[in-house]
């Protein structure tokens, strides 16, 4: 049994000096009391009388509606008129034993009023004003107050018939916040030491309760009173976070999806540190693949060429080793003979071949360094490649000259 006066504060004297009643209940107001007194209102309090009015029109207009299409009458005693009730069917005819001026002389209707329109009118008066003073007005009943309405003007009209809700929202949060404050505090004090709830592994424990009761707020956003609403907010944040660095996309993501009612948030989405990367697109890999062999086959092309360059330049140094042999031996065996012809034509073959292979070494060394750049190797220009030497000492052989008088 809960006590309601324990909790009684002393002085060091040992006198008492407050004593903090247990609250048992708590208020939830609806819409403050206009008297100022404790006991706030109510819609039954705000409707009861308007209903009970618009229940009594309507009454009074279904009275009087029966009465004029059901309507009665006098007989008088010179009607000659069997008692009983008398059916009407079409084409059907009753006959009286008295005549027709004597009949219409004696039977008299009552006269009876058709329902008043005024009434009606009242009654419609009514039914508006409750409406308004519920808040509901059509566009929040889900009818369409016009055509080509605006967006932005349906928008703050459904704001602006939310306003009470809104007011009556927030008493409610505040009143929910003063009830989790109690529970806090009663768990803090009566509850066993450890509790299980939901599922076997979850242990609740009554330290779990031993912090300031004042923290404790409900989940709900007073502010927000519709799902429309928190949708709308949820999505804003969302594109916001989408063109601004500085948002937790998880925490973003999460609570955009929370919003959608969506189950299982963390089995659909785990976070985008534990997320897969997403597979390459299949027209990507071809084009990369497409890419890689042509990077490939030019290589080999330029790999080719440089070889068919060098075989070349090698060959033209092996003609001029022959050429310049064969100009020896010609020069031995001429003796002293000045102007010999086979000699000049050597050296314009050896010219020739020289000035080839001069042009050989420039095209060799510019495609290595283009091959160089590409790879990245960073060699420099002047290196030789497959045995190839690029110094000056390779064409600076001097041509063969005619022999000196009086040479043997």
């Amino acid at each position: 049994r809960v006590e309601r006066w324990e909790d009684v504060e002393l002085n060091n004297q040992g006198e008492i000096v407050r004593v903090n009643a247990t609250e048992y209940f708590t208020k939830i107001p609806f819409i403050p009391s206009p008297d100022g007194s404790i006991m706030d209102i109510g819609f039954g309090t705000l409707l009861g009388p308007l209903n009970e009015s618009v229940d009594s029109a309507i009454n009074q207009l279904f009275d009087a509606g029966t009465i004029s299409n059901t309507a009665g009458g006098f007989l008088a005693r010179g009607a000659k008129i069997r008692g009983g009730v008398y059916e009407f069917a079409p084409f059907g005819w009753q006959r009286v034993d008295s005549t027709g001026d004597d009949l219409r002389k004696s039977i008299v209707p009552l006269e009876v009023r058709e329902p008043s329109a005024v009434l009606f009118q009242l009654l419609s008066f009514l039914v508006d004003y409750s409406n308004r003073v519920s808040g509901s007005t059509d566009m929040l009943a889900g009818e369409n107050p016009g055509q080509n309405t605006p967006a932005e003007t349906s928008r703050a009209m459904v704001e602006q018939g939310q306003k009470i809700y809104s007011a009556i929202f927030k008493r409610v949060w505040r009143s929910l916040k003063q009830e989790f404050k109690k529970l806090y505090q009663l768990n803090a004090i009566y509850l066993p030491a450890r509790q299980s709830f939901g599922g076997p592994s979850e242990v609740i424990a009554r330290e779990d309760f031993t912090g300031d009761p004042g923290s404790i707020i409900p989940a709900a956003d007073p502010t927000i009173t519709s799902e429309a609403a928190r949708f709308a907010q949820a999505t804003m944040i969302k594109q916001a976070a989408a063109t601004n660095y500085g948002y937790n996309q998880d925490a973003v993501e999460r609570n955009f999806l929370r919003t959608l009612g969506v189950d299982s948030i963390d089995l659909l989405y785990p976070g985008q540190d534990k997320q897969q990367p997403p597979a390459p697109d299949v027209k990507v890999q071809i084009q990369q693949m497409k890419m890689q062999l042509d990077t490939q086959r030019l290589e080999f092309q330029k790999q080719s060429f440089l070889m068919n360059l060098q075989m070349t330049y090698t060959l033209n140094q092996a003609k001029i080793a022959n050429l310049e042999a064969e100009a020896q031996k010609d020069l031995a065996a001429a003796g002293a003979i000045p102007g010999n012809q086979r000699i000049s034509a050597f050296n314009a073959a050896l010219s020739a071949l020289k000035h080839n292979n001069d042009q050989l070494e420039t095209q060799i060394q510019n495609l290595m360094e283009s091959i160089n750049n590409e790879s990245g190797s960073g060699n420099s220009s002047g290196t030789g490649v497959s045995g190839v030497e690029t110094s000056s000492n390779d064409t600076g052989s001097a041509e063969v000259g005619e022999p000196s008088q009086g040479a043997s």
